[in-house]
């Protein structure tokens, strides 16, 4: 048995995780393989951990080689600027939520944004002003905002002073983004584009259209999600005219580390010449496996891999097809349930699932035909051993999401004042002091600042119950509240 001081359990677990060889279905977009153009970094992991010495430049004031790297970068993407980002896109949006806003201003952005978001709400003290996003009850969850109602919020909001939009989300789907940004230009409002799914939008023609070629002010994007650079590790562009440049790189400077990864940045630079060199070959590769795996899901008894063609929404729309959102309902199966069978069962990790689907990932990482095979085998395989004479149907509650809680307060002012915590069964009429969210998606049910209801009370016990994580519930059954 070895001392206590000599555990390190968290190395421990990854040398675990790492010794199933499971098949990754889930982010990073290297999926723990070292593509040749990365194997420098790989190899000499510790020898490039350097600071900033002469010749390696500066990230908080580049000269050299980081301002050359990201010269490159504006021109792989058609931006006026593109900045390398070591605190993801998290450290981005915030930075992009504070060059454009100060406190106490309108900020007008969909109620599914992620989390992070609303961290940049809180941290910058903007008052959010959220777009109901169209349900689709075909996926059982929210999906893209209307023209109308964004139209709608600009009339009744004059003095935003700014839009956040989600392009793609994280099911990939994509609204008319075009015509958002538009609207927003329309009425003097700079815009904001959260595409922390979408960093390859850009390189293939059979993609959504990307928040850039729309003409968004700052587009945040996460390279390391699906390009492959190292977790953490992130793209913004910027649209000069709107936004001012001078205040974004401060907020950059104040909210990025002092101490940055080369590894990180040099990832960054690596997986930017990769796509700007080969980028529509790769991904037409990866489009073409994943037309073959929807369409051999789809063939299987059961199961649904959805399409547009399947998608309950009225506003215009497109799919990123490297998402593959998978449903085993005819089957009786939640997404939890099917998830936990894939990996305690046949070694396969997804990305995320919820009360009715698992989401995989596709990326050019996933060049092994034969080993993506195991997720067709396991589907088949559950699919036989569950048959349909089991089928039993999930409860109505998943296909109806609760309503948007009433603000009372600002989620700044709400996360400042002093909170307690008190069972969630209790919390009727109690205003929120802390983001809850299932994770994945991330995507809040109840903001700082937010009345608890007893549909959100229903709803939160029955996802916790499925099988859900929730950030923010602690020992899952506390929440946070204003005194």
């Amino acid at each position: 048995m070895r001392e206590k001081g000599s555990i390190a359990p968290l190395l421990d677990a990854l040398l675990d995780y790492s010794s199933q060889k499971p098949l990754r279905l889930h982010m990073p977009g290297h999926k723990g393989r070292c593509l040749e153009d990365m194997a420098s970094i790989s190899h000499k992991i510790f020898e490039f951990d350097v600071t900033e010495v002469p010749g390696l430049d500066d990230l908080h004031e580049p000269s050299g080689v980081i301002k050359e790297a990201q010269i490159l970068l504006s021109q792989a993407y058609g931006a006026d600027e593109s900045f390398f980002l070591v605190n993801g896109t998290t450290g981005g949006l915030h930075a992009a939520l504070m060059a454009t806003c100060k406190p106490g201003d309108k900020v007008i952005l969909p109620r599914n944004v992620h989390r992070s978001v609303i961290g940049g709400v809180i941290l910058s003290g903007t008052d959010p002003v959220y777009l109901r996003p169209e349900v689709s009850r075909f996926l059982g969850a929210t999906a893209i905002i209307s023209s109308e109602e964004l139209k709608q919020a600009l009339a009744l909001t004059p003095d935003a002073r700014c839009l956040i939009v989600v392009n793609p989300d994280y099911w990939g789907i994509a609204g008319d983004i075009g015509l958002l940004v538009n609207l927003a230009h329309m009425a003097h409002v700079p815009v904001i584009a959260d595409e922390a799914h979408g960093p390859h939008l850009l390189f293939h023609s059979d993609l959504p259209l990307s928040a850039i070629q729309a003409g968004a002010d700052i587009t945040v994007q996460s390279a390391h999600k699906l390009l492959g650079s190292l977790t953490q590790s992130s793209f913004l562009h910027l649209k000069k005219g709107i936004v001012c440049r001078e205040r974004l790189c401060s907020a950059l400077k104040l909210l990025q580390s002092t101490s940055p990864s080369y590894p990180l940045m040099a990832s960054l630079d690596v997986v930017r010449m990769r796509m700007a060199m080969n980028g529509k070959e790769l991904l037409g590769a990866v489009l073409d496996l994943c037309r073959e795996l929807r369409s051999t899901i789809n063939e299987t008894e059961g199961f649904c891999c959805f399409d547009e063609d399947d998608l309950d929404i009225e506003e215009n729309f497109t799919i990123d097809p490297t998402k593959l959102v998978i449903s085993g309902r005819e089957l009786g199966i939640s997404g939890y349930e099917l998830a936990r069978i894939l990996r305690d069962d046949h070694g396969i990790q997804v990305e995320l699932a919820d009360l009715n689907n698992i989401l995989i990932m596709i990326t050019i990482a996933d060049i092994d035909k034969e080993e993506i095979k195991r997720l067709i085998k396991a589907l088949q395989h559950i699919s036989l051993k569950r048959g349909k004479s089991l089928k039993r149907g999930i409860n109505s509650i998943s296909l109806n999401l609760p309503d948007l809680p009433e603000k009372v307060l600002n989620p700044r002012d709400a996360f400042f004042s002093s909170q307690r915590l008190m069972e969630l069964k209790e919390a009727r009429g109690k205003i929120c002091g802390e983001i809850i969210a299932p994770y994945p998606p991330g995507i809040p049910l109840l903001c700082p600042g937010e009345l608890i209801t007893d549909e959100i009370i229903e709803y939160l016990n029955f996802i916790r119950d499925a099988g859900a994580k929730i950030h923010g519930l602690k020992e899952n059954h506390l929440v946070s509240v204003i005194k």
